[in-house]
């Protein structure tokens, strides 16, 4: 899911704002830089937490932010990308009708675009999210502003062993593209979406047809949103983190 959606989920599974734990919940997306493999982000939450827990325990709210974006255990993207209702994940269910549109605008292979379309669909419910809950862009800009990003770089590089000054590179990266963005109108997440794109299959959309596609995702997804973000977080909630 893309950055509000996580925040959100967040906040609302674990009663609390705690800035780790909202920079926590869009850390593991940081793989789009290529700094680490994608799926180790997405599934190795708990080793993470246990990591962090033996290096330095008051970073204990960042790794409960990562297990619940992730894939495994069944975090948000489990749900998203997965599996949802008996079905694919929320995301791929709701994005087949697009997959044509988005091969227009994004000139992929067939493969590449189911993809790149289930991400239209992550942009739309980050729109609608953020209309019934504008506070969490803010809520989501301030705890990247104040988190100690050496910290979060140091223990990532620790982690996944990797290099710590390459590490901070990405996370400086990804964290200032989600400051300088805006999340709450089309424009924002279609210049958002198209930075993912560019960075995971090295191509330029069309922004103009890029934008109509996520009008199409924001219909789509406008019966259904509530009821998947609700049970999200209901399920989310079910994660054990002791």
């Amino acid at each position: 899911m893309f950055p509000a959606v996580h925040a959100y989920v967040a906040r609302e599974a674990a009663y609390s704002d705690d800035s780790l734990l909202i920079v926590g919940s869009v850390l593991p997306d940081v793989a789009i830089t290529r700094i680490v493999n994608w799926n180790e982000t997405h599934t190795k939450g708990v080793e993470f937490r246990d990591y962090v827990l033996g290096v330095n325990p008051s970073y204990r709210r960042l790794a409960d932010g990562v297990i619940m974006h992730g894939r495994i255990p069944r975090g948000v993207d489990h749900f998203s990308d997965v599996e949802y209702d008996g079905g694919l994940g929320y995301a791929f269910q709701k994005s087949r009708t697009l997959v044509n549109k988005v091969a227009i605008s994004c000139g992929l292979s067939t493969e590449n675009t189911i993809a790149a379309a289930h991400t239209f669909v992550e942009m739309a419910l980050d729109y609608w999210l953020t209309r019934s809950h504008p506070e969490i862009s803010d809520l989501l800009k301030d705890s990247l502003t104040v988190v100690d990003r050496d910290q979060i770089s140091k223990h990532f590089a620790g982690f996944y062993l990797k290099d710590f000054a390459e590490t901070k590179r990405a996370v400086n990266e990804y964290f200032n593209v989600l400051l300088s963005g805006e999340i709450t109108n089309r424009e924002g997440l279609v210049a958002l979406g198209a930075w993912i794109l560019r960075k995971a299959f090295s191509v330029d959309i069309d922004t103009t047809s890029a934008i109509d596609v996520l009008d199409k995702a924001i219909n789509i997804t406008k019966p259904t949103y509530q009821e998947f973000l609700g049970r999200a977080v209901n399920l989310v909630c079910q994660l054990k983190f002791e």
